[in-house]
């Protein structure tokens, strides 16, 4: 039972807001709390939770570390933006199971999403987050995002659904091969739109890379940027600097960076 996953719950259980917003938003919240704790076990580890939302949503969680993005996303709301238009275009990079994009369903029901999500087994998930929701307009691109397109190297992280990566420092020296794109690429799935309103990067690692090829040309297309950093990869400071460059803000949003163009901009309460 690790340290990290107990300290965790506890926190959960503790927590008098964790646990007032869980009730407000599943129909069953214990089933959040005694799933957790089954899953702290590993004779419980192919045990399937179903976790189902008062607006009728619902998800499946396979192992204990998708409760805890469980939590970051609809507990937390950490990627909870105020966007300008009712039907956003939403690059989901680092789509995992699909939580992100459920997420923004419920906030921009008319959104459109790609999600980019490179691993087979993730990929399987993310698809059936979209069927068992009905999800509209969420589009599954089966590709990583780098600085270029190619093949690379994903490494498996053993324990964390969401900690694989393009660099085997941030998992394990186990990989599988994918194919990537760099983001110059992705810019053509938006031709038809003015602009991405919302470009999410959770990838391990890879968003450095991603955020440091984007130029002063490439940036009016990326109205807002959200990202997970990877402290023990680069330099911070290095990545924010290069965003102010192209003329983004840049804030913190939980354990999130929140870099945006317009000044009006704000997180959804």
């Amino acid at each position: 039972m690790g340290t990290f996953k107990l300290k965790w719950l506890i926190g959960q259980l503790t927590s008098i807001k964790q646990v007032r917003v869980n009730f407000t938003t599943l129909k069953n919240p214990m089933d959040f709390y005694l799933g957790a704790i089954i899953k702290l076990f590993p004779f419980f580890e192919k045990v399937i939770i179903t976790l189902k939302f008062k607006d009728g949503y619902r998800i499946k969680i396979y192992d204990f570390m998708s409760f805890y993005i469980y939590a970051e996303i609809f507990i937390d709301k950490c990627y909870d933006v105020q966007l300008a238009k009712e039907d956003p275009l939403i690059i989901d990079v680092g789509a995992n199971t699909g939580f992100f994009a459920l997420r923004m369903k419920q906030l921009y029901p008319k959104s459109k999403i790609l999600c980019f999500e490179p691993y087979p087994p993730c990929i399987n998930h993310l698809n059936e987050t979209i069927i068992i929701n009905q999800l509209k307009d969420v589009e599954i691109k089966p590709l990583a995002i780098s600085d270029k397109s190619g093949k690379c190297k994903l490494f498996i992280h053993p324990t964390n659904i969401g900690g694989h990566s393009l660099f085997s420092e941030n998992a394990s020296n186990i990989y599988v091969e994918i194919e990537s794109v760099s983001l110059l690429d992705v810019l053509e799935n938006i031709r038809d739109h003015s602009k991405c309103d919302l470009l999410k990067l959770d990838c391990e690692g890879a968003e450095f890379s991603i955020i440091k090829s984007i130029n002063m040309n490439s940036s009016k297309y990326f109205e807002h940027i959200i990202y997970e950093p990877t402290y023990n990869s680069y330099d911070i400071k290095d990545l924010h600097n290069h965003l102010k460059k192209l003329a983004y803000n840049v804030e913190t949003q939980h354990s999130l960076y929140h870099a945006y163009k317009s000044t009006n901009s704000s997180s959804v309460n």
